[in-house]
């Protein structure tokens, strides 16, 4: 059974590759500057304007839901028909 030091042989090429790429991106961040010039501040939203936005994004997928939900009913019904038509003329 000789294939513990391959996979071991591996396992650490693996592990040095992922720790290279992580100091790699590390590096490049702080090349960058972008750890020092984040900022984290939002503007403050209003709990009423949230609220209309919220309600906005609501109706929005509500209504894409309801007209997925009506082609999917319209498909079915049309591969239905097309499924009857074709059983009659092939059996007929």
């Amino acid at each position: 059974m000789g294939t513990y030091g391959r996979f071991n042989t591996h396992n650490s090429r693996v592990k040095q590759l992922k720790y290279k790429k992580s100091e790699r991106y590390k590096n490049i961040r702080l090349a960058i500057g972008e750890s020092s010039s984040r900022n984290n501040s939002y503007n403050k939203v209003d709990r009423k304007t949230l609220e209309i936005i919220k309600g906005n994004i609501r109706k929005k997928a509500l209504k894409s839901k309801r007209r997925n939900n009506r082609l999917t009913f319209i498909l079915i019904i049309i591969t239905l028909c097309f499924t009857i038509l074709f059983t009659n003329w092939v059996f007929n």
